[in-house]
């Protein structure tokens, strides 16, 4: 819930502060109406972006209304829900959890479980779990609320759509591929389609996100053409410059890149940083989340001096915006490691990425999926030191805890197996890194697709094992088959062909000829290991 109306509503931050600051004078600080002055300040700080300072507002304004108007009023709970949702934007998810959890025993007694406001409250308490990695907690919110939501909104209101887009995305993130893809069609459905002269907003912010499930699931052509489709309707509907139209080009962008027209990729999301550089500045989060979409594409396109300098200004931005243990800004810490890992900075990198995985621990606890996924980051850098025996240790725990939480066939746990299988095969165990990439490559096949980036990295990785045991013809078969793969998903140029290309005429060396002949219509220098 936003901050409840109040007299302050659309002022900037100086206007709402000035007249915050006369009641003050006059009234002093435990007067209501100084508390209204105080949610006023709150809510332009919100407006431009600055959770932090809302959130001081709203902590000094919360005891004076619950004071004068009672835990019951409907002022006193809004004002909650507000701080809550401040602090959910600082990355403070347990104490903003703590909160709203509150809100919704509050509601589910006065209004009962199945009230509008109850149902709303408690599906922003759903996103509180998901936050936290609870997906199982945030399920049964959701599943909830779509059940009881017929009788509280009407059959056709578009917060039961706004519910599934919610249950999707949860279902996604358990790794329920079908169930997601079923309710996307029946909110695509529903929502309308993208082909009018007229595409409604809210259909358009539908098809956005079912871009994005495409994109965690691979689909990276399937993605692309529905992004075209959405950035065409988004412009028609609310224009160029529009937050909506934005976020529509960034996931065409994020699909271009999968598929490797990198050049396309790049202009867009340089595009797209313009306009936000242009309409909110420098470090509004949206520009930060820009500078570092733009900096994973350098990346591939192998422009590292700049990719460097972007991802340390998202990282001073976000600290500057969101404190040090903010998970975004944890994330652009993990992102600066990861470059200087790149540019053969093993040293400075290590210490970086334990930073990560030490705040991650602190803020999100230690059994969250990024607290999982810096710890399988810090696993590639010990691996790049040498360090296999630490490697391994912590990569154990990974897989034993992603098969506990998410399953044995879940992506996330198959990047863990494949990532243990190259701890395996450095620490001099290959037999088992064999045996263990096979079970991989088999279930991502399955799970995923040959085509996907993540199959061809076990095929690769599985095709170097089986030729350092000399099985020769069977690695070579491996080789092959990737490399076909990738020209029939991917097409001639794509890094992942050049790539495949590259191990392929590595592995046939003693066929001079034909080693020679694939080299030579290897186009540009290779591209970085998957």
């Amino acid at each position: 819930m936003s901050i409840p109306p109040n007299p302050g509503g659309g002022l900037t931050v100086e206007r709402a502060r000035w007249e915050y600051e006369r009641l003050r004078a006059q009234l002093g600080d435990q007067h209501m109406d100084t508390a209204i002055g105080m949610l006023a300040v709150a809510r332009a700080y919100m407006e431009q972006g600055n959770p932090a300072q809302a959130a001081g507002f709203l902590e000094r304004a919360l005891p004076v209304v619950r004071r004068t108007l009672g835990d019951a009023d409907e002022l006193t709970i809004g004002v909650t829900q507000a701080l809550a949702g401040a602090l959910r934007a600082q990355g403070q998810f347990a104490r903003a959890q703590d909160l709203q959890s509150s809100v919704v025993e509050r509601l589910r007694q006065q209004a009962g479980d199945g009230h509008p406001q109850t149902l709303i409250a408690e599906l922003s308490l759903a996103a509180l779990h998901s936050d936290l990695g609870e997906l199982a907690a945030a399920r049964v919110l959701q599943e909830h609320a779509l059940q009881a939501g017929p009788a509280a909104f009407g059959a056709d209101s578009p917060v039961l759509l706004t519910v599934m887009e919610d249950l999707a995305g949860t279902l996604m993130a358990q790794g329920e591929a079908g169930a997601a893809q079923t309710m996307w069609e029946r909110i695509m459905a529903r929502r309308g389609g993208l082909t009018a002269d007229s595409a409604a907003p809210e259909a358009v912010a539908a098809a956005s996100a079912r871009v994005m499930t495409l994109l965690q699931q691979g689909e990276d052509e399937l993605a692309r053409d529905l992004a075209e489709q959405v950035v065409a309707a988004a412009r028609r509907a609310a224009g160029d410059d529009s937050d909506l139209t934005l976020a529509a080009m960034g996931n065409l962008a994020e699909a271009l890149r999968g598929l490797g027209d990198l050049a396309r990729a790049h202009e867009i999301q340089q595009n797209v940083l313009d306009a936000r550089r242009r309409l909110h500045g420098d470090e509004h989060p949206a520009t930060l989340t820009a500078m570092n979409n733009l900096a994973s594409t350098l990346k591939l396109e192998g422009q590292l001096d700049r990719v460097r300098s972007l991802r340390e200004q998202v990282l001073a931005g976000r600290r500057r915006l969101l404190g040090d243990k903010h998970p975004d800004t944890l994330s652009a810490l993990n992102n600066v490691a990861d470059i200087m890992s790149v540019q053969g900075e093993l040293e400075g990198a290590r210490p970086l990425a334990e930073q990560v995985l030490t705040g991650r621990r602190q803020v999100l606890g230690e059994d969250h999926p990024h607290t999982y996924r810096a710890m399988n980051n810090l696993v590639l850098i010990q691996m790049e030191t040498g360090d296999y025996a630490a490697a391994r240790s912590v990569q154990e725990k990974v897989v034993e805890a992603h098969r506990r939480r998410l399953g044995e066939t879940h992506p996330e746990t198959l990047t863990a197996l494949h990532n243990l299988a190259l701890a395996l095969e450095g620490s001099g165990q290959p037999g088992q890194a064999r045996e263990l990439l096979e079970q991989v490559l088999a279930d991502r096949r399955t799970v995923l697709h040959d085509g996907h980036p993540h199959t061809l990295a076990t095929m690769s990785v599985l095709a170097g094992i089986l030729q350092k045991q000399l099985l020769m013809p069977a690695a070579e078969a491996l080789r092959q088959e990737a490399l076909a793969t990738a020209l029939r998903v991917y097409g001639e140029n794509h890094p992942l062909t050049v790539e495949a290309r590259q191990e392929l005429a590595d592995a046939l060396w003693a066929d001079r000829d034909t080693a020679r002949a694939l080299h030579e219509r290897r186009p540009g220098p290779a591209a970085p290991t998957w």
